[in-house]
Protein backbone atom coordinates (compact mmCIF):
# COMPACT_ATOMS: atom_id res chain seq x y z
CA UNK A 1 0.00 0.00 0.00
CA UNK A 2 2.93 2.17 0.82
CA UNK A 3 4.35 1.81 -2.42
CA UNK A 4 1.28 2.52 -4.39
CA UNK A 5 0.78 5.65 -1.89
CA UNK A 6 3.95 6.42 -2.93
CA UNK A 7 3.53 6.60 -6.74
CA UNK A 8 0.49 8.14 -6.70
CA UNK A 9 0.49 11.03 -4.10
CA UNK A 10 2.65 14.02 -5.30
CA UNK A 11 3.12 14.99 -1.70
CA UNK A 12 4.07 11.44 -0.07
CA UNK A 13 6.39 11.26 -3.41
CA UNK A 14 8.33 14.40 -2.51
CA UNK A 15 8.77 13.66 1.44
CA UNK A 16 9.66 9.73 0.86
CA UNK A 17 11.90 10.66 -2.29
CA UNK A 18 13.79 13.90 0.09
CA UNK A 19 14.10 11.32 2.49
CA UNK A 20 15.31 8.53 0.50
CA UNK A 21 18.08 11.21 -0.54
CA UNK A 22 18.84 12.53 2.76
CA UNK A 23 20.13 8.82 3.49
CA UNK A 24 22.16 9.13 0.60
CA UNK A 25 23.51 11.89 1.85
CA UNK A 26 24.34 10.91 4.72
CA UNK A 27 26.83 8.51 3.50
CA UNK A 28 25.01 4.98 4.09
CA UNK A 29 25.21 2.44 1.35
CA UNK A 30 22.94 2.25 -1.16
CA UNK A 31 21.55 -0.49 -0.61
CA UNK A 32 19.96 0.90 2.60
CA UNK A 33 18.60 3.66 0.55
CA UNK A 34 17.95 2.89 -3.25
CA UNK A 35 15.13 1.22 -5.36
CA UNK A 36 17.57 -0.61 -7.73
CA UNK A 37 15.96 -3.61 -9.14
CA UNK A 38 19.40 -5.22 -9.70
CA UNK A 39 19.88 -5.68 -6.25
CA UNK A 40 17.62 -6.88 -3.54
CA UNK A 41 17.94 -3.14 -1.63
CA UNK A 42 16.39 -2.82 1.86
CA UNK A 43 13.14 -1.09 0.44
CA UNK A 44 12.36 -3.23 -2.29
CA UNK A 45 12.67 -6.71 0.74
CA UNK A 46 10.97 -4.81 2.86
CA UNK A 47 8.10 -4.38 0.34
CA UNK A 48 8.33 -8.21 -0.64
CA UNK A 49 7.91 -8.87 3.25
CA UNK A 50 5.22 -6.76 3.50
CA UNK A 51 3.54 -8.69 0.62
CA UNK A 52 3.92 -11.92 1.48
CA UNK A 53 2.57 -11.45 4.92
CA UNK A 54 -0.66 -9.37 3.30
CA UNK A 55 -1.16 -12.77 0.91
CA UNK A 56 -0.63 -15.08 4.12
CA UNK A 57 -3.44 -13.72 6.12
CA UNK A 58 -6.01 -13.65 3.83
CA UNK A 59 -8.33 -16.59 4.45
CA UNK A 60 -8.59 -17.50 0.61
CA UNK A 61 -4.69 -17.90 0.39
CA UNK A 62 -4.61 -20.19 3.53
CA UNK A 63 -7.09 -22.19 1.93
CA UNK A 64 -5.85 -22.63 -1.36
CA UNK A 65 -2.37 -23.43 0.01
CA UNK A 66 -4.12 -26.36 2.52
CA UNK A 67 -5.87 -27.55 -0.90
CA UNK A 68 -5.03 -30.29 -3.25
CA UNK A 69 -4.11 -28.54 -5.83
CA UNK A 70 -0.90 -26.50 -4.05
CA UNK A 71 0.49 -30.04 -3.20
CA UNK A 72 2.89 -30.23 -5.96
CA UNK A 73 4.26 -26.73 -4.86
CA UNK A 74 4.69 -28.17 -1.11
CA UNK A 75 6.16 -30.81 -2.70
CA UNK A 76 8.80 -28.75 -4.48
CA UNK A 77 9.25 -26.27 -1.57
CA UNK A 78 10.26 -28.86 0.34
CA UNK A 79 12.96 -30.06 -1.82
CA UNK A 80 13.89 -26.59 -2.72
CA UNK A 81 17.63 -27.08 -2.71
CA UNK A 82 18.47 -29.84 -5.26
CA UNK A 83 14.99 -28.39 -7.14
CA UNK A 84 16.99 -24.63 -7.39
CA UNK A 85 20.08 -26.33 -7.94
CA UNK A 86 18.92 -28.45 -10.71
CA UNK A 87 16.85 -25.34 -12.24
CA UNK A 88 20.45 -23.63 -12.28
CA UNK A 89 21.90 -26.43 -14.54
CA UNK A 90 18.47 -26.70 -16.74
CA UNK A 91 19.43 -22.86 -17.60
CA UNK A 92 22.46 -23.50 -18.87
CA UNK A 93 21.57 -26.56 -20.72
CA UNK A 94 18.25 -25.04 -22.20
CA UNK A 95 20.11 -21.44 -22.80
CA UNK A 96 22.67 -23.73 -25.07
CA UNK A 97 20.00 -25.85 -26.88
CA UNK A 98 18.26 -22.28 -27.60
CA UNK A 99 21.42 -20.16 -29.10
CA UNK A 100 22.04 -23.90 -30.70
CA UNK A 101 19.00 -24.01 -32.29
CA UNK A 102 17.27 -20.61 -32.80
CA UNK A 103 14.28 -21.06 -30.26
CA UNK A 104 10.83 -20.54 -31.51
CA UNK A 105 7.68 -20.69 -29.36
CA UNK A 106 7.09 -24.83 -29.63
CA UNK A 107 10.68 -25.23 -28.45
CA UNK A 108 10.27 -22.68 -25.84
CA UNK A 109 6.77 -24.76 -24.25
CA UNK A 110 8.53 -28.11 -24.89
CA UNK A 111 11.91 -26.99 -22.70
CA UNK A 112 9.70 -24.83 -20.19
CA UNK A 113 7.51 -27.86 -19.57
CA UNK A 114 10.33 -30.51 -19.74
CA UNK A 115 12.52 -28.39 -17.02
CA UNK A 116 9.30 -28.29 -14.97
CA UNK A 117 8.89 -31.92 -15.17
CA UNK A 118 12.38 -32.99 -14.64
CA UNK A 119 12.05 -30.45 -11.44
CA UNK A 120 8.80 -32.43 -10.23
CA UNK A 121 10.44 -35.41 -10.78
CA UNK A 122 13.75 -34.80 -9.09
CA UNK A 123 11.16 -33.42 -5.85
CA UNK A 124 9.41 -36.82 -5.73
CA UNK A 125 12.69 -38.83 -5.91
CA UNK A 126 14.14 -36.80 -3.17
CA UNK A 127 11.14 -37.15 -1.14
CA UNK A 128 10.82 -40.96 -1.54
CA UNK A 129 14.92 -41.05 -0.63
CA UNK A 130 14.61 -39.38 2.11
CA UNK A 131 11.49 -41.51 3.46
CA UNK A 132 12.46 -43.46 6.33
CA UNK A 133 13.15 -47.04 5.60
CA UNK A 134 10.26 -49.28 7.46
CA UNK A 135 11.49 -51.73 10.06
CA UNK A 136 11.34 -55.10 8.90
CA UNK A 137 8.47 -57.21 10.65
CA UNK A 138 10.45 -59.80 12.09
CA UNK A 139 7.68 -62.71 12.97
CA UNK A 140 6.90 -64.10 16.50
CA UNK A 141 8.38 -67.67 16.86
CA UNK A 142 6.16 -67.91 20.27
CA UNK A 143 3.77 -70.90 19.84
CA UNK A 144 0.28 -69.44 20.21
CA UNK A 145 -1.09 -69.00 23.47
CA UNK A 146 2.23 -67.87 24.97
CA UNK A 147 1.93 -65.99 27.63
CA UNK A 148 5.02 -63.99 28.78
CA UNK A 149 3.78 -62.63 31.77
CA UNK A 150 3.99 -66.59 32.71
CA UNK A 151 6.69 -68.36 34.42
CA UNK A 152 6.85 -72.09 35.32
CA UNK A 153 7.22 -73.09 39.01
CA UNK A 154 8.89 -76.00 40.51
CA UNK A 155 5.87 -79.20 39.66
CA UNK A 156 4.52 -77.26 36.65
CA UNK A 157 2.66 -74.80 37.99
CA UNK A 158 2.33 -71.33 36.17
CA UNK A 159 2.51 -68.14 37.88
CA UNK A 160 2.48 -65.18 36.68
CA UNK A 161 5.32 -62.16 37.02
CA UNK A 162 5.29 -59.56 39.81
CA UNK A 163 5.60 -56.32 37.85
CA UNK A 164 8.27 -54.27 38.82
Amino acid sequence: MLALVWTKSAAVAGFMGHGMWQLSELGLPFYLHAFDKTFVTLPRLLHILALAYLLSSLPWVRMAAASGAARPFALLGRNALPVFAAGTVLCFVVQAVKDATGGGFALDAVLIGGGLGLQYGLAALTERWKAPLRPRRIPDERPVGFDASLRAQPGGAMTARAEA
